[in-house]
């Protein structure tokens, strides 16, 4: 079974493995942590803004979280969903995964954990099969190895109203241009590999995503985003509205680039400002590693712009002498009327509303 291993207030049996396939048994990933917890911090922000996103309801199935994880592995999420989110925020909790006697496997960990095994409703089967026997889910988190293109379909139609569809994708050599042709095949659109590959693959797999839910009426529209490490994740809103539906497909757009054709891509917001803000009224609970990532996102939610500047590639070409600190650029920057912040897309990247010939006067003034 392994030996044991920690993860925020839960202990597990497995082994670490920080490089993965699909072949092995029940792992535990470390550098899927910081995944884990923004899911955590985001679902304790989102139950305190039913008046903002979901119908009011005094039925306890409306006014608490039916959650599904259907490729659970070590089941790690699920057993923090359930003993760090505020008592009363889940209704069920449904987790699944195929391996080999997962049932046992599961029920060893809830008991090592001192948690109710009646609370965990225990499936050892198809993923898509598991959605399928089952609907009117609140919260459903797709995080699979590779691409999660298998199990939109049935996780999307399993999806209720107002409920958040969680999706990672870690196949990012598609998504970043490395392979254009799987990209094209599997997120029907062409990356782009530049400076901002990143951003530019994360809006390729929003898009994607959201094609799948307009052919059920449903509007899934991004409420918190980022790329880390070797993956992408997404949070949506769901929403039932053919109205919504047709203001998100208005937002699919190609970017033509040196005269070749990129996309198409979501061009909307990847962040929700209200989400955003209930999450920093909780993010104490995040780690100081954590916190220091969504501090940044958080503060880079603001700037409403699609791309961003690297600005060690704007000087390659034309700087002479010292490249300016960050700092002096961004008060320039500000000091000018415009909004600006670091990107986590890249070390040396400035997100702005800034015009270009301006983020270059500071860099090339002496």
């Amino acid at each position: 079974m392994g030996s044991i291993v920690e993860e925020g207030s839960i202990k597990i049996f497995g082994e670490k493995k920080e490089i993965v396939d699909r072949k092995m048994p029940v792992f535990y990933n470390p550098v899927m942590k910081l995944n884990r917890d923004i899911s955590i911090l985001l679902l304790s922000a989102f139950s305190g803004l039913d008046a903002v996103y979901r119908k009011q309801s005094t039925d306890k199935r409306r006014s608490s979280f039916r959650i599904a994880d259907p490729l659970a592995g070590s089941g790690i999420r699920s057993l923090r969903f359930k003993k760090e989110l505020k008592e009363g925020s889940i209704y069920e909790i449904h987790v699944n995964d195929l391996k080999p006697d997962y049932e046992t496997y599961l029920k060893r960990n809830i008991e090592l954990n001192n948690l109710n095994q009646e609370e965990f409703i225990i499936y050892n089967e198809d993923a898509n099969l598991f959605l399928e026997k089952s609907a009117g889910f609140d919260y459903i988190d797709i995080d699979p190895f590779g691409s999660p293109n298998p199990f939109l379909d049935s996780a999307i139609r399993a999806l209720r109203s107002e409920g958040i569809l969680a999706v990672t994708a870690t196949d990012t050599s598609a998504l970043c241009g490395s392979y254009p042709g799987a990209c094209k095949r599997k997120y029907w659109a062409t990356p782009l590999r530049n400076h901002i590959m990143h951003e530019f693959g994360l809006r390729i797999l929003i898009r994607k995503v959201q094609l799948i839910g307009l052919q059920y009426e449903k509007a899934l529209i991004p409420v918190f985003s980022y790329a880390k490490d070797h993956y992408m994740r997404v949070f949506f809103l769901n929403t039932k509205s053919k109205k919504l539906c047709d203001e998100i497909s208005k937002k699919h757009s190609f970017l033509i680039l040196d005269e070749d054709i990129y996309g198409p891509v979501w061009t909307g917001d990847l962040w929700d400002d209200n989400l955003i803000e209930a999450m920093q009224r909780e993010a104490s609970i995040l780690d100081k590693e954590s916190l220091k990532f969504f501090n940044l996102l958080a503060e880079e939610s603001k700037i409403k712009e699609f791309g961003f500047y690297d600005i060690h590639k704007l000087a390659k070409n034309n700087l002479k002498g010292n490249l300016p600190k960050f700092e002096t650029i961004m008060n320039f920057l500000v000091s000018n009327g415009f909004k600006v912040s670091r990107t986590h897309f890249s070390p040396t990247g400035i997100k702005t509303d800034a015009p270009k010939d301006l983020v270059e006067k500071v860099l090339f003034s002496k």
